[in-house]
């Protein structure tokens, strides 16, 4: 899972490593349009990652999360990433 995928630059960097069956979730929809171009996820959704993600325990390999934090507001709550989303342990 791509959280906070943006337009899909570091989904299309994984794909080019053989990362397949990648999820983007963005709070944008246009960014998230602009990543569905790129072609390397098989699912785009749109939610906030201040608020619980719609995903049931385990559902991910992995969890990658870059750059998101420069737009999350100082004042707001951290994200809602909740280690039980990924099989392998709490995302670093």
């Amino acid at each position: 899972m791509d959280l906070g995928a943006g337009d899909g630059l570091v989904g299309k960097a994984l794909q080019v490593r053989g990362f397949k069956h990648m999820t983007a979730v963005d709070f944008s929809q246009p960014m998230l349009d602009l990543a569905e171009k790129r072609g390397c996820y098989k699912k785009l959704i749109r939610a906030d990652l201040q608020k619980p993600l719609p995903f049931e325990a385990e559902s991910f390999d992995v969890l990658v999360c870059t750059g998101v934090t420069t737009y999350i507001s100082k004042t707001a709550q951290k994200p809602q990433i909740e280690p039980y989303n990924c099989k392998h342990g709490p995302p670093l």
